[in-house]
C-alpha cells in the first residue's frame, strides 16, 4: 500500500507540470501544458496509469500502467512537434519547435519519464518478491 501511495504522490506531481509554459516565445501568446488535455488519447493514458498504479492484476497492472506512462510521454512529444501547426507556422517544422519550447515542457518530459522508471523498478522489485514465494 506504501508503495502505491508513494507512486501516486509522485504520478501526481508530475502530472502538476502540465501546470507551467511548455511553448512560446516573443511575440507568440505562452501555451501551457495543459493543451496535453485536450488529447483524448492522453486523458485515457493518465486513467490508464492510475488504474496500473491501484489494481492488483499481477503483470497485467504492470503492463496497463507501462502503457499509461508511455502513452503520455508519447503526447507530450507529440504535442511538442505539432503544437505550433494550427495556431503558428500552418506545418510541420521542427525548428519552430525547438526555438519556441521552454526549459519546462522538458522538466515535464523528464518528470513523467523518472515516474515510469520508478514504477518499472518498484513492479520489478515486487515481481521478484513474489516470485521468491513460488514453491
Amino acid at each position: 500500500m506504501k508503495r502505491k501511495i508513494f507512486l501516486t504522490v509522485l504520478f501526481m506531481m508530475s502530472l502538476v507540470t502540465i501546470s507551467l509554459p511548455w511553448f512560446g516565445g516573443n511575440h507568440i501568446e505562452t501555451v501551457y501544458g495543459w493543451v496535453l488535455l485536450d488529447n483524448p488519447i492522453a486523458l485515457t493514458c493518465i486513467v490508464l496509469a492510475f488504474f496500473g498504479i491501484w489494481t492488483d492484476y499481477g503483470k497485467n497492472s504492470e503492463i496497463i500502467g507501462s502503457i499509461g506512462m508511455i502513452g503520455i510521454i508519447a503526447m507530450q512529444i507529440y504535442e511538442f512537434l505539432t503544437w505550433h501547426i494550427i495556431s503558428l507556422s500552418g506545418h510541420f517544422d521542427l525548428g519552430l519547435s525547438i526555438d519556441l519550447c521552454y526549459p519546462e515542457f522538458y522538466f515535464s518530459l523528464g518528470c513523467v519519464f523518472v515516474t515510469y522508471v520508478v514504477f518499472k523498478y518498484i513492479y520489478k522489485k515486487i515481481n521478484l518478491t513474489q516470485s521468491n514465494y513460488v514453491v
